[in-house]
């Protein structure tokens, strides 16, 4: 999951909506947001980029495995389908874009923090995700309970994907967005029948 908040998402919105022109979500030399054919510095630079949580090469020493494990290790751009709805949230209020890369498309979530959790709560479901991701898929015996897993699995997805946690340090950040990832790539194993796909290598 890349979670993306702030200015520096407000301005990217705000050009898309002044400028009529994409959102385009990017990774090469981080993992960020920006306008399609934005505004550009004197130096030649994109003046608006919006860097996900933990994947800012001048703020995170380990932005690369972090981005590595949150989307993986090839460069690429994608459009973001921002509604009207949406963008006025992320303009008008604190809201942040929480954004799921699946094998087909974008899970995206727009989202005020309401679900603010102490550290305490938030390293609680950190551990709590990755049990499921873990302990709670590799005990699955049957069909039945794979399906049952899966079932269990998504509405965690949902539900974290609005959490927030205004005074966790770093680390705590990335360790819940890697466990997020790990729990997303379990899920994706598993069909709505409860069979287990192979992984692509």
């Amino acid at each position: 999951m890349l979670r993306f908040y702030g200015s520096d998402l407000k301005a990217i919105v705000t050009e898309s909506i002044t400028t009529d022109k994409s959102v385009v979500l990017a990774k090469d030399h981080g993992v960020y947001l920006m306008v399609d054919g934005g505004e550009q510095r004197d130096d030649g630079r994109v003046r608006h980029l919006a860097y996900a949580d933990g994947c800012h090469p001048d703020l995170d020493p380990e932005w690369v495995s972090m981005a590595r494990i949150l989307v993986g290790g090839d460069s690429f751009e994608e459009r973001i389908p921002l509604t009207e709805g949406g963008i006025v949230d992320i303009i008008t209020k604190p809201y942040q874009l929480s954004i799921m890369l699946k094998a087909q498309r974008l899970a995206m979530f727009i989202t005020g923090w309401q679900n603010c959790v102490p550290v305490a709560e938030y390293r609680h479901l950190t551990d709590r995700i990755n049990v499921m991701a873990q302990a709670h898929f590799t005990a699955c015996r049957s069909q039945k309970e794979l399906k049952s897993w899966r079932m269990k699995a998504q509405r965690l997805l949902v539900d974290v994907a609005v959490v927030g946690c205004k005074r966790a340090k770093a680390d705590d950040h990335h360790c819940f967005l890697i466990a997020c990832r790990q729990l997303q790539k379990q899920f994706e194993r598993v069909t709505t029948e409860g069979v287990i796909q192979a992984v692509a290598i």
